[in-house]
């Protein structure tokens, strides 16, 4: 088994509870795909539409949270489309989704193993705008803060951006994380206890990196009360990711 495995996440489309994801990434700054390659955008059309983001694992595989797509019946992804290579969303080249899995003791309720694996039906070509990111088998030395990008609500009027926008997530000690309760099992908090800066619907699904290129975390959910977000932790869910991945391509 690798230690490293890269991925690339795309902000895709998503349903949002909600209850629990409210605040937005006002606080953010617009940027470059090139500042954060690793963004994709994902199209959800099951019943209603949401948007989500995600991360590419491998050109043909995208990771992001499973309530993004807790409403298809299917694990077919006739109704999920991956956009990608852009920080425009008019702008950003489409490929359609073949298939995708969501963790089997992904639960609804408690939002525990929040995690899900997207496979586009043809391969997106890697380069300048479109780079996977790194996965560690082990938790990385900490730096004080990390960064999150997406496309979801960016005002109280709740309408989405159209551009790319980046903010940072302070990470949160325990005393602090506890403001939200308990927390999911193999998931942290980050970000400010209030005010702006924090992601909001359309940014679930979306990546948390630290160095540029090194993914920790997925946009899982907020409590409406304060900015700090809780995100599954991609290292603790690295086997999973792994052998999942391994079973995609292998089907």
């Amino acid at each position: 088994m690798i230690a490293d495995i890269f991925l690339l996440i795309f902000l895709s489309y998503i349903k949002v509870i909600q209850t629990q994801m409210e605040g937005f990434v006002v606080g953010g700054d617009y940027t470059d795909i090139t500042q954060y390659p690793h963004s994709v955008f994902l199209d959800i059309n099951c019943g209603d539409t949401f948007i989500c983001g995600g991360s590419l694992v491998t050109h043909r595989l995208v990771l992001t949270a499973a309530h993004c797509i807790s409403s298809c019946q299917s694990s077919r992804g006739d109704h999920v489309t991956i956009k990608f290579g852009h920080e425009n969303v008019d702008r950003m080249s489409t490929v359609p989704v073949r298939k995708y899995v969501k963790h089997r003791y992904f639960d609804e309720d408690t939002l525990e193993f929040d995690i899900a694996m997207v496979m586009s039906r043809n391969a997106m070509p890697l380069g300048k705008y479109v780079q996977r990111v790194a996965l560690m088998a082990t938790y990385p030395k900490q730096p004080a803060a990390g960064y999150m990008a997406g496309w979801g609500v960016v005002n109280s009027e709740q309408e989405e951006s159209v551009v790319l926008k980046a903010t940072v997530q302070k990470f949160q000690p325990f005393d602090v994380c506890s403001l939200l309760g308990s927390l999911p099992e193999g998931t942290f908090c980050a970000g400010p206890i209030t005010g702006k800066g924090a992601p909001d619907q359309g940014d679930s699904g979306s990546a948390f990196v630290i160095r540029g290129y090194i993914q920790i975390g997925i946009v899982s959910y907020k409590n409406p009360k304060y900015s700090l977000v809780v995100y599954t932790n991609t290292t603790y869910h690295y086997d999973w990711i792994v052998r999942t991945s391994q079973r995609l391509h292998c089907t």
